[in-house]
């Protein structure tokens, strides 16, 4: 005998049907079966049979049989599917709204839609009538009982329409997506054929009628003779979610992933679910994590990519014992009939591994949108030769790896820049998520004013145990090196989110002006310098209280802030503030102690104060700047001062005799203002190490202690004849051409013929300068032109040191 309750894969043919054929099917096959079930009510097929066709009566009577939108306004319950039933059988495409939300928030959907007739029942009786305002109907599908539920037979076109959609998230006019019958029950097949849906299964419906993702739960349940169980978060509340999936024996869980967290929040072990789908919002390890945790082995996971533009497009299947293969939660391989390529920016597919925009394509995406013939031939793009094909841009961006699986970046309208450079969102939050005390975060673009705009991490967090902004501010610059990180921190009792569970990020608030929690306690400024210096930083941050030991970037500062805050010190204080000073580690006592050092010594700039050990002098490199040096400065720790040696122009006469000596020597008497006697410890890279030699030269033959001199990655000059030849050697110009291809080489030699021209050029006329008197011009100044001179005319000394 042949297992009623077994598994039977939906065939395509049956697509080819109207959704009231599929449901009349199931009512006939399993009349006596539980259709829909909520805490209050429940049908059996043949009692929601019965239902929808009393109310598809009542329309008929109202409006007739002619394709057109009706509104259907109930709460979530069991009235609300026989409602959607009725409207389908009578021939009509209907509209789901939210019935929570604010009467003025419905007005648009109404206006736009241009539907004729509201269902309503008791509950949104009202309501329904204010809406309304006496110019459209309003049919209570509780009050004609007594209307006959007669079979209709209206031989419903596959292609005709069935509801009208309005999504989420979007600004300006209203955009409502209309599907037909036939794309409906394609949807239903793909869910069908993947979770090998039968009628023994029993599916969740806890997000409400307008939220697309409802369709898959209804029609899904109703078009293979399984029960569908309505759940009303908001009348019910989420504590009594988990015992409601376990009272009811739910097989099918599916949410978003903000609301599956309230599920595992409750404690329960939900032996009977054999699934669990997640849909509509990204979702992270954490997700999974809380998965393997609270779920029985036998039960799955589903990480699903879908829109309502599209149904099912992927899914990623999990279970208790599944390895991530990175960070995020892939979405997944393809679904039938449902073709996916990633787009880069010029609408070309875009190579494995490459970042892009979703792109599906198939002969079952949505009919397009109501009303907006424009924005439907935007989104959907035909396909040449292929008229039953198109291609609808997501507007989500997304990576397929080699193999196939696709991961979900998030929304392209959420991607952005900071300051030209492209910001990894998803890559900030999973970084974030994994950090012990923080829950969940989103990252985003705040606008800040004219200026810019501001990376923000919004995080849930336990801040008693969890990381500190400091903290957390370290571990992403080391995690993403020379890439945006967010520059303010928010804490959050939760995240916002809409009225279907989805993160919604226009409920974000902006960064206000308090003082984040940091590495170091709050110490108020001591003197008039760090008052000035802390009220600068304030000024620039929009900080309202800052201590002498806050760090400039802790506190939301970032290197178009630095020059901002660089150029209001030196208005404030007439004298040269360095922006690259606000670049290294930064607090107000820093440079508190750079400006009193700057008003003695306009070389030396303060990468670490001094401490127990003598400070080490770091000479600069060719272009006379000290900010490669700040790393090295941070790594040496809080016992070590540093010192940067830069080069600000002087002394007058170097820029003319390019004599390294000269330099040197001004260079000693700079070093010695701020530490008279040694030991001196040097250092330098490149040209910086040759100079730091000089110096080192200089020290000793006034009988000073030199106790360190290190070179780093410098050369010993060859002497200007010697290092042009070296330049332009024949075998090494050889060597290196062969290398490059023909175009490659050809521009490389023009370069370099040029830089040479340029250098010789250059020495000849600062010859003629230092000869017969001058300043030269401003073009002649060129610190890395002037540095590399120096260097092609400075003549190595023996030095009996030693060197590292």
């Amino acid at each position: 005998m042949t297992d009623p309750l077994r598994f039977l894969p939906f065939p395509k043919a049956a697509v080819e049907q109207s959704l009231i054929e599929r449901f009349e099917a199931q009512a006939e096959r399993h009349p006596s079966r539980l259709a829909v079930k909520s805490p209050t009510d429940s049908r059996s097929y043949a009692a929601l049979d019965h239902e929808r066709l009393r109310i598809a009566h009542q329309i008929l009577n109202e409006r007739g049989d002619c394709e057109e939108p009706v509104v259907v306004l109930l709460q979530q319950g069991v009235g609300l599917i026989a409602a959607i039933l009725g409207a389908l059988t009578a021939g009509k495409i209907y509209v789901p709204l939210d019935v929570d939300a604010p009467g003025g928030s419905l007005r648009p959907f109404l206006d736009d839609c241009g539907a004729p007739l509201i269902l309503t029942d008791q509950a949104t009786l009202p309501l329904a009538q204010e809406l309304a305002e006496g110019k459209l109907a309003v049919l209570n599908v509780q009050a004609a009982t007594d209307t006959a539920a007669e079979p209709i037979s209206l031989n419903l076109a596959p292609g005709r329409g069935a509801y009208i959609f309005y999504t989420s998230g979007s600004t300006g006019a209203p955009k409502g997506v209309l599907d037909t019958h036939r794309n409906v029950l394609h949807n239903v097949m793909r869910y069908t054929n993947s979770l090998e849906i039968t009628p023994a299964d029993r599916l969740s419906l806890v997000q409400g009628a307008s939220f697309s993702g409802s369709v898959s739960n209804v029609f899904t349940a109703l078009g293979n003779g399984a029960s569908v169980f309505p759940f009303d978060l908001r009348r019910n509340g989420d504590a009594e979610l988990g015992a409601w999936v376990e009272r009811e024996r739910l097989t099918i869980f599916h949410s978003v992933p903000v609301i599956f967290e309230r599920l595992v929040g409750r404690g329960c072990r939900y032996p009977r679910l054999r699934i669990v789908r997640l849909e509509g919002d990204r979702a992270t390890a954490k997700h999974v994590s809380l998965f393997q945790r609270h779920f029985s082995p036998n039960t799955r996971l589903v990480n699903g990519l879908g829109a309502t533009e599209t149904g099912l497009v992927r899914q990623y299947w999990m279970d208790s014992r599944t390895e991530l293969p990175g960070d995020a939660v892939p979405i997944g391989y393809p679904v039938e009939d449902m073709e996916v390529s990633i787009l880069d920016d010029e609408g070309r597919v875009a190579d494995a591994g490459s970042v892009g925009e979703i792109a599906i394509r198939s002969r079952y995406l949505a009919a397009g949108y109501w009303r907006r013939p424009d924005l439907t031939s935007e989104k959907f793009e035909s396909v040449p030769g292929d008229a039953e094909t198109r291609v609808y841009r997501t507007g989500d961006l997304g990576v397929l790896a080699a193999d196939g699986c696709l991961t979900y970046i998030g929304r392209k309208h959420f991607d952005g820049k900071v300051w030209g450079r492209r910001v990894d969102f998803a890559a900030i939050e999973n970084e974030l998520r994994s950090l012990e005390g923080v829950e969940d975060c989103v990252v985003a673009l705040v606008e800040r004013g004219p200026r810019a705009n501001e990376l923000v991490a919004y995080l849930t967090r336990d801040e008693s145990t969890g990381p500190s902004v400091s903290a957390m501010r370290r571990i992403l610059v080391a995690r993403f090196p020379g890439q945006p990180v967010p520059t303010r921190y928010l804490s959050l009792e939760s995240l916002p989110t809409d009225q279907h569970g989805k993160i919604d990020r226009r409920k974000l608030p902006l960064p206000g002006d308090e003082r984040p929690r940091l590495d170091e306690e709050y110490v108020a400024p001591r003197d008039h310098m760090e008052r000035a210096v802390a009220a600068c930083f304030s000024t620039v941050l929009g900080i309202s209280k800052v201590g002498v030991h806050d760090d400039f970037h802790d506190l939301g500062g970032d290197s178009v802030r630095a020059v901002e805050a660089a150029v209001l010190l030196e208005s404030r204080l007439a004298t040269r503030i360095p922006s690259e000073l606000f670049f290294a580690s930064c607090t107000v006592a820093r440079v508190a102690e750079h400006i009193r050092l700057e008003l003695r010594s306009p070389n030396l700039v303060v990468l670490s104060p001094e401490a127990s050990r003598p400070p080490v002098f770091l000479v600069h490199n060719y272009s006379g700047l000290v900010l490669e040096y700040r790393a090295l400065a941070a790594g040496l720790g809080d016992l070590q001062g540093v010192y940067g040696v830069q080069f600000n122009g002087e002394p007058e006469s170097y820029t003319t005799s390019a004599r390294l000596a000269e330099l040197a020597a001004h260079y000693v008497r700079e070093i010695r203002s701020v530490r008279p006697r040694g030991p001196y410890y040097l250092a330098g890279q490149c040209f910086g190490g040759l100079v730091a030699f000089e110096v080192a030269q200089q020290l000793r033959a006034s009988d000073e202690t030199v106790a360190l001199l290190v070179l780093i990655d410098t050369a010993c000059p060859v002497g200007r004849v010697g290092r042009l030849a070296h330049h332009f050697s024949l075998t090494r110009q050889v060597r290196r051409l062969a290398r490059l291809s023909l175009r490659d080489g050809a521009a490389d030699l023009r370069k370099r013929l040029r830089s040479g021209v340029r250098f010789a050029a250059g020495t000849a006329a600062r010859a003629a300068y230092a000869r017969f008197g001058g300043r030269p011009p401003r073009f002649l100044q060129r610190p890395t032109d002037i540095h590399r001179l120096a260097e092609s005319r400075y003549r190595v000394r023996k030095y009996d040191g030693d060197i590292v």
